[in-house]
């Protein structure tokens, strides 16, 4: 039996690092499977889609340019409707991908005939060695799940996902989130709701997102998903990213409270404390920055 996969790749300026993700793509053990590369080019300045083209790969090509940045939700629905195969397999330009990763999601569809979104894991390299060390943690996001073991919806990224075509006739992504966050968070509690128990962690396969941003740099991302996506999820997925709900609640001056606790948390990272639970305070109160920054 052949599957039939396509490779859904969205990138902004990525020369650089599509000089590593395409030679991975040429090593892919592709053993009964059709695949095809689709990739979006989200308005770059840097002949990214020039080097796709030119690019010989074994397989078939798809590519398509915005003529200016619309953000990855936006790139990631031109992908799906750009796309052929009965699979989608979601990357992202500054990513690796291991030679049997495809053998190990179609081991994981012959095995979960009825499942039809597959979850593998990140492997993230970043010059911030304390931040690689936290996002590689055993027990954050596909790491703490077993080889085909159900998942919470906050679970699933777009980064490494195989999902069934089928899926996206019935959800759509929101094209409301424009830029950065929580497009997939949107997208996967929707398939909760209408699918239940369809999601399976599939941490053998795997990628490796490489020149991840540093702690500082992350934290400007959240600022911009808080101040333009975060307002439009639902309430049950605001408390979701926010664990303490009470800090959505519009009070007054609540945002220079939230500035003082943020700015408190990276003096105490700077300081060297640098646990698990105090970096996830600082994304949290980045966030929150930028929420009350654009409701302000």
């Amino acid at each position: 039996m052949k599957f039939n996969v396509s490779i859904i790749i969205i990138g902004y300026n990525s020369l650089n690092t599509l000089k590593q993700l395409l030679p991975s793509l040429g090593s892919l053990n592709t053993q009964n499977i059709n695949l095809e590369i689709v990739y979006i080019d989200d308005g770059s300045k840097d002949n990214s889609i020039d080097f796709f083209k030119s690019y010989s790969l074994k397989h078939k090509k798809i590519c398509y340019q915005f003529s200016k940045n619309k953000g990855r939700v936006h790139a990631t629905a031109m992908g799906i409707e750009q796309a052929n195969g009965d699979w989608y397999l979601f990357v992202q330009s500054n990513m690796i991908l291991d030679s049997q990763m495809l053998q190990h999601y179609i081991k994981g569809i012959t095995l979960n005939a009825k499942k039809l979104i597959f979850a593998g894991s990140i492997r993230y390299e970043s010059l911030d060695k304390t931040l690689q060390k936290y996002l590689n943690s055993k027990d954050r996001g596909i790491n703490a799940y077993k080889e085909y073991q159900g998942i919470h919806f906050s679970h699933l990224l777009f980064g490494n996902c195989l999902i069934h075509s089928s899926i996206f006739k019935k959800i759509k992504l929101n094209l409301k989130l424009s830029l950065y966050g929580g497009e997939e968070l949107d997208f996967a509690f929707r398939v909760a709701r209408h699918f239940p128990n369809i999601m399976i962690a599939c941490p053998k396969s795997i990628v490796t997102r490489i020149q991840y941003p540093n702690l500082y740099q992350h934290c400007k991302r959240l600022e911009e998903y808080g101040e333009y996506n975060f307002h439009i999820l639902s309430p049950i997925l605001q408390k979701e990213v926010i664990k303490y709900h009470n800090l959505i609640a519009n009070i007054p001056g609540i945002y220079y409270l939230v500035l003082i606790f943020y700015k408190l948390c990276l003096t105490i990272y700077k300081a060297g404390l640098r646990s698990g639970i105090i970096m996830k305070l600082v994304f949290g109160f980045a966030i929150l920055k930028g929420y009350y920054k654009g409701i302000k």
